[in-house]
C-alpha cells in the first residue's frame, strides 16, 4: 500500500519547461536540472543546524515536490522515504520532530504520512545566528549572532527563555529603522 502521492498544488513551474533565455546565470551547469533548495536554508542559519539525516530527508522531500511541479503536499510512508534517502525509520522520528519544530514540514498523522512543505518566511530562525556571505574575493563568511527581542514572560509563557524573533519582526524593525521611525 506505501507508494508516494501528492496533492496541494503551489503557483511554480517545472524546471524543464524554461527557456534558455530565461536560465539564471548563477547556475554553475546552465544545461543541467537543479533541484530548487531556499535560500533561507542557509541564509537564516538552518542548514548549520541540520545534521546529514535531516538534510537527506529534507532534500528528499523537495525533491518529491518538485518531482510533482511544484506541490507542496505530500503523502508518503516511512518505507517509501527510505527508498529514497536510506533514513531509518527510528532515525525518521527524531527528525519529523526537528522539522517540524522548526517550521520547514508540517506533518499530519495519515496512513501514509502527509507532509505539508512550509513557506520560508514561516520558519523559525536558527537561534544559534546565521552565516552573512560577503562579495570579495577569496569569500568570507561571517557570523551574525541572533537578536532577541522578547522574553517567554512578555509574551505570556512560564518559561524564563528568551525567544529569537519571527521573520516578519524582524523585517518590522528594519523597516522602521531605516525610515527613521524607531
Amino acid at each position: 500500500m506505501g507508494g508516494i502521492a501528492v496533492t496541494t498544488k503551489l503557483e511554480c513551474q517545472a524546471p524543464r519547461t524554461c527557456s534558455a533565455k530565461s536560465k539564471s546565470k548563477r547556475i554553475p551547469f546552465p544545461d543541467s536540472v537543479f533541484l530548487a533548495v531556499p535560500i533561507a536554508l542557509v541564509d537564516e542559519g538552518l542548514l548549520r543546524e541540520m545534521g546529514g539525516s535531516e538534510l537527506k530527508r529534507y532534500l528528499t522531500l523537495l525533491r518529491l515536490a518538485n518531482w510533482q511541479y511544484g506541490k507542496n503536499e505530500i503523502k508518503a510512508s516511512e518505507e517509501e522515504l527510505e527508498k529514497m534517502d536510506r533514513v531509518a525509520p527510528r532515525t525518521s522520528k527524531n527528525i519529523k520532530g526537528w522539522l517540524e519544530g522548526r517550521g520547514l514540514v508540517q506533518i499530519r498523522k495519515t496512513r501514509p504520512t502527509t507532509y505539508v512543505l512550509i513557506s520560508p518566511e514561516f520558519w523559525q530562525p536558527s537561534e544559534r545566528g546565521k552565516p552573512r556571505i560577503r562579495q570579495v574575493n577569496p569569500l568570507q563568511v561571517e557570523f551574525v549572532p541572533p537578536t532577541f527581542t522578547k522574553t517567554w514572560e512578555e509574551i505570556g509563557s512560564k518559561e524564563k527563555k528568551e525567544r529569537v524573533p519571527l521573520k516578519r519582526e524582524r523585517r518590522a524593525a528594519g523597516a522602521s529603522l531605516a525610515n527613521g521611525t524607531h
